[in-house]
C-alpha cells in the first residue's frame, strides 16, 4: 500500500503541466496576484508547474509567449498593435483598470513643468509604452522630438541625471523620489484623456487553441491569486521581499500594493474583469493617433471564457441527450395536440347541446302564459309576451327600464330591499304579492 501511494504520488507532480509566466518588469506587488497563486498552492491544485520570470532590460515579453518561451505574459495596451503586426495574442484578463504607466520628470533644475518642456529631452522608455506615445501625440508633440533612451530598470539614471524623463508605474518609483525627498512631476496620460487598461495578462492564440484547459486552469488559479493578494497585502509583500526579490525594502512592496487600490477597484470591479466597450474605446484613440488602422478588429483579442470542454460533452453526450429530449417532447406534443383535438371536439358537442338547450329555454319562456322577466341587478335583461301583456309596455321598452319603474311606489323600496337581499344571498320569500302601474297608469 505505501508503494502504491509513493507511486500515485509521484505520477500526480508528474502529471503537472510546466508553465512559464513571463513579467514585463522586475519583481514587484503589480504581480503579486500570481505571486499568491503559485505560494498559496492555487498552481498546484489546477495541475501547474509555475516559474514566474522578471523581466531583463532586452526581454520583449510579447515575442517571449509567441515564440513558446513562456506560455503567459503581462503586457500593456501595446497588445492591441502586435495584434495588428498579425502577432496572434489574446487577452485573458484586466488586473488594473485604470492603467499606472506614467512619464516621471524632476523638477529642481530641469524645468519640466509640463509635457511640451519634454521636447528634446532623453526619455527613458521602456517597452510596450505605445499609450505614452498616444498621450505625446495627443498634446501634438511628434515623437521625432524626443530622444528616447532603452530603460534601465533603475531610478538612478533620472535621480543622477543621466535622462530628464522616465516611463514609470505610479505605484512603483514614486516610493523612491518621496523617500528621498526629491521633487518630481507626474505626466499622467488621463490629464489628456487617454485612460487606458493596465497590466494585461496574454496568451497566444496558439496556446488557446492547443491547450485550451491549461489556459483556462492558469487564467483561474491567477485570478484566485489576485483576490487573496489584494485582501492579505501584508503577507503578500513578505511573500515577495523574501522569496523573489530583496532588491526594494518591504515598505516598498507595500506601498506600491496601498497604490494599487485605486488602479484596481477591487471593491467596484471584479479582478480581472474587461469590457469590450471600454476595448473598443482604446482602439479608437490609437485609431484617431493613426496608430491602428480604421478596420482594425478585436475578434479573436479578448478571450473567450466559456471552457472548450462544454463544446466536446455536447458533442459527445448533449447531441444524443437533446435527440433523446427532441423525441420526448414530440410524443408528449402529439399526446397534447390529440387530448386538445378530443376536448375540443367534446366542447363543440357541449356547446351545441347549450345552444340546443337555450333555445328550448327562450321557446318556453316566450310562450309561457307566465309573466316571466330576467334582472340584472335591478336592470331587466329579457321579458316574455305576458310580462308586456300586464304591464303594457313593449318588449324593447322593458329593455331600458329598471324593474321599480313598473312597480308602485308604495312597494318600490320593499322591492329595493328584496333586490339587495337577494344580490347578497340572502333569504327572499318565493311567493309575494306586489302591486304595479302599468303604462297607462292603470294599478294592477
Amino acid at each position: 500500500m505505501l508503494i502504491f501511494i509513493c507511486f500515485h504520488l509521484t505520477a500526480q507532480a508528474a502529471e503537472k503541466q510546466k508553465i512559464t509566466l513571463q513579467l514585463k518588469w522586475t519583481h514587484a506587488f503589480q504581480f503579486a496576484g500570481y505571486y499568491a497563486a503559485k505560494e498559496k498552492g492555487f498552481y498546484d491544485q489546477a495541475g501547474l508547474d509555475v516559474t514566474i520570470k522578471e523581466a531583463q532590460p532586452e526581454s520583449d515579453v510579447i515575442s517571449e509567449v509567441l515564440s513558446g518561451r513562456a506560455q503567459f505574459g503581462t503586457g500593456t495596451n501595446s497588445l492591441l498593435l502586435a495584434r495588428q503586426a498579425d502577432q496572434p495574442v489574446t487577452v485573458l484578463a484586466v488586473i488594473f483598470q485604470h492603467s499606472p504607466l506614467v512619464i516621471l520628470a524632476l523638477t529642481d533644475e530641469k524645468k519640466v513643468k509640463t509635457i511640451h518642456d519634454l521636447v528634446g529631452k532623453r526619455i527613458m522608455f521602456e517597452k510596450q509604452s505605445e499609450e505614452l506615445i498616444a498621450y505625446l501625440q495627443r498634446e501634438r508633440i511628434s515623437p521625432k522630438d524626443i530622444r528616447f533612451i532603452p530603460h534601465s530598470f533603475d531610478i538612478r539614471d533620472l535621480t543622477e541625471g543621466r535622462v530628464d524623463a522616465i516611463s514609470a508605474y505610479v505605484t512603483n518609483e514614486t516610493f523612491y523620489l518621496e523617500k528621498e525627498n526629491i521633487p518630481y512631476q507626474v505626466l499622467d496620460p488621463r490629464a489628456s484623456g487617454i485612460d487606458f487598461y493596465g497590466d494585461n495578462l496574454f496568451t497566444s492564440e496558439y496556446m488557446i487553441k492547443n491547450n485550451p484547459e491549461a489556459v483556462a486552469a492558469f487564467r483561474s488559479a491567477s485570478l484566485k491569486g489576485w483576490h487573496y493578494a489584494m485582501t492579505h497585502k501584508d503577507e503578500v509583500a513578505d511573500i515577495i521581499f523574501s522569496r523573489y526579490s530583496s532588491k526594494h525594502p518591504k515598505d516598498f512592496y507595500l506601498h506600491e500594493a496601498l497604490a494599487m487600490d485605486d488602479m484596481l477597484k477591487p471593491e467596484l470591479v471584479e479582478i480581472g474583469y474587461m469590457n469590450i466597450g471600454r476595448w473598443q474605446h482604446i482602439v479608437e484613440i490609437y485609431q484617431s493617433l493613426g496608430m491602428l488602422k480604421p478596420d482594425f478588429s478585436l475578434d479573436g483579442f479578448l478571450y473567450d471564457e466559456k471552457p472548450k470542454e462544454k463544446t466536446v460533452w455536447f458533442r459527445t453526450v448533449g447531441f444524443p441527450a437533446a435527440a433523446v429530449l427532441v423525441l420526448t417532447i414530440s410524443i408528449y406534443l402529439i399526446f397534447i395536440f390529440r387530448r386538445m383535438k378530443w376536448r375540443i371536439a367534446r366542447e363543440q358537442e357541449i356547446i351545441a347541446k347549450l345552444n340546443e338547450t337555450e333555445q328550448l329555454n327562450k321557446s318556453l319562456l316566450e310562450n309561457s302564459t307566465a309573466a316571466i322577466y330576467m334582472l340584472k341587478g335591478s336592470k331587466i335583461i329579457h321579458g316574455n309576451s305576458a310580462i308586456a301583456e300586464i304591464t303594457g309596455y313593449q318588449k324593447d321598452e322593458l329593455l331600458e327600464m329598471e324593474e321599480f319603474e313598473f312597480i308602485h311606489p308604495d312597494f318600490r323600496e320593499i322591492a329595493k330591499e328584496r333586490t339587495r337581499k337577494r344580490e347578497h344571498g340572502e333569504y327572499v320569500p318565493d311567493r309575494y304579492e306586489m302591486k304595479i302601474r302599468k303604462k297607462n297608469g292603470e294599478t294592477r
